[in-house]
């Protein structure tokens, strides 16, 4: 069973990426998201949307030195364009230029697909998956889990268009937010598809959600910490699957910012995964502020909670920096550290349950 983590493709993904050991690489394959273009906001009016902050191909390029240029040749990934809405047409086809890009660095990643199809990449999504003849995935929206007969009405068309055998392909339902109400839905849900699908005739198939909100810091002390529960790990325990794996969206809400950010006051933070929750760690406003983070791991390493400094290289730059042997770090740093982290602890944890 795979663990498919669902992660926003910009810089501290991949890092976090890049540092994985062979062992954990080996048992991962990341869905990575091409982000959305962000917003920029009129310099005399704040909160006022301008128009995209830079152009597609500055947004593309930006994308590869995040990921390709980080992440390790031999690790298996698929890349996911739907949260890229742009009107640019430059470069002619977004979707090729990603890929020759990538291929270039010496990757070969898999392309996502969604159940119905209809994104602004879509042709150019379906020209590549007919050309390359290599492995792709379905990305199954929540709205479509409770029906498995009808999903696999809509596959047959959607995977002959795109030129693809059953075996070349990986089904990831997709559950995005949840709270704790939608546990038994999952679980059914998922037992349906299980049971009416023959889901061992795919490359892979894995079940996704996450339980962590976007803002976990809003009513808490400064220096205080809190948890977070991960539903998604406790509905995944209680499915009695054999052939379904796990995924999750790593240490972050699926949900983009993009708020302009002179209205809105940056508190240091950082989301510290155990076996069944996350740890909410709060520093103070951050204002350029960023020794507080020796601070904060100071308390991640010193929880009952908190990992050696050989657990992983997120604990290892953790311990260091509560040790002052390194600089405070940034908040992309920390993402690197804490998704590190906790791709390593839920890649062993689905081994072990396996």
């Amino acid at each position: 069973m795979k663990y498919t983590p669902i992660l926003k493709g910009k810089s501290g993904e991949g890092t976090a990426l890049g540092h994985l050991t062979d062992r954990t690489l080996g048992r991962i394959f990341p869905i990575i998201e091409v982000p959305p273009i962000p917003t920029k906001f009129l310099d005399k009016q704040p909160g006022v949307p301008e128009g995209p902050s830079r152009s597609l191909q500055e947004h593309l390029d930006t994308f590869v030195r995040g990921i390709a240029q980080q992440v390790p040749n031999g690790l298996k990934f698929a890349i996911d364009f739907s949260k890229l809405v742009s009107s640019d047409r430059t470069p002619d086809n977004p979707v090729e230029y990603v890929f020759s890009e990538f291929a270039a660095l010496g990757h070969s990643p898999s392309l996502v697909l969604r159940l119905s199809e209809d994104s602004r990449f879509a042709p150019q999504l379906l020209q590549q998956s007919q050309c390359s003849k290599d492995f792709a995935v379905v990305r199954i929206g929540r709205e479509h889990c409770g029906f498995p007969t009808a999903i696999m009405n809509q596959l047959g068309p959607l995977l002959q268009t795109a030129g693809l055998a059953f075996e070349r392909t990986g089904l990831l339902f997709d559950y995005g937010l949840i709270t704790r109400g939608d546990l038994d839905d999952i679980v059914g849900e998922s037992q349906a598809i299980e049971d009416e699908m023959p889901l061992d005739e795919f490359g892979f198939s894995s079940i996704a959600g996450t339980s962590m909100p976007s803002s976990v810091t809003m009513d808490m002390r400064a220096y205080s910490t809190d948890a977070v529960p991960r539903l998604e790990w406790q509905a995944y325990k209680r499915i009695k699957t054999q052939i379904l794996g796990f995924g999750d969206y790593g240490v972050n809400s699926p949900d983009y910012f993009d708020q302009d950010i002179r209205l809105i006051t940056l508190g240091g933070k950082a989301r510290y995964t155990t076996p069944d929750s996350w740890m909410i760690v709060k520093g103070e406003k951050l204002s350029k502020n960023y020794k507080q983070f020796h601070r904060l791991a100071g308390m991640i390493r010193g929880s009952a909670s908190g990992k050696g400094s050989g657990y992983s290289w997120g604990d290892r730059c953790i311990h260091a920096c509560a040790e002052k042997q390194t600089g405070p770090g940034n908040l992309e740093s920390w993402v690197a550290f804490t998704l590190n982290h906790h791709l390593t602890m839920v890649a062993r944890q689905l081994a072990s349950a396996a």
